[in-house]
């Protein structure tokens, strides 16, 4: 990924935060410059359940909450903390997933 140098400068440090939320399932960001990064995929992504979600943090920043949720279609359960801060930007966005069928929420 490349042109990311402000993405450090926003609701959150989108880059570690982001950084830290994939290394929970196994995906790495590699630093190449303050502007590029590589995605490294996971050998395996892990199989989550209801009983062993893979929690993630939205670090109060409604991207990440968006960027993260599409996840739980590769690993099983997926429980996002604060999610509501999708608000800021779009008030449906679980509506819209859970009428799409792209994901269950509970």
């Amino acid at each position: 990924f490349t042109g990311l140098k402000n993405l450090k400068y926003k609701e959150s440090d989108r880059i570690s935060a982001m950084k830290n939320e994939l290394n929970k399932i196994g995906v790495k960001l590699e630093f190449i410059s303050e502007d590029e990064y590589k995605l490294i995929p996971a050998k395996k992504l892990p199989d989550f359940t209801k009983d062993t979600a893979v929690v993630f943090d939205t670090w109060v920043d409604h991207r990440l909450a968006m960027s993260l949720a599409p996840l739980a279609m590769k690993v099983g359960a997926v429980q996002i903390n604060n999610s509501d801060v999708v608000s800021k930007s779009y008030p449906n966005f679980w509506n819209v997933l859970r009428k799409t069928g792209i994901l269950k929420m509970s």
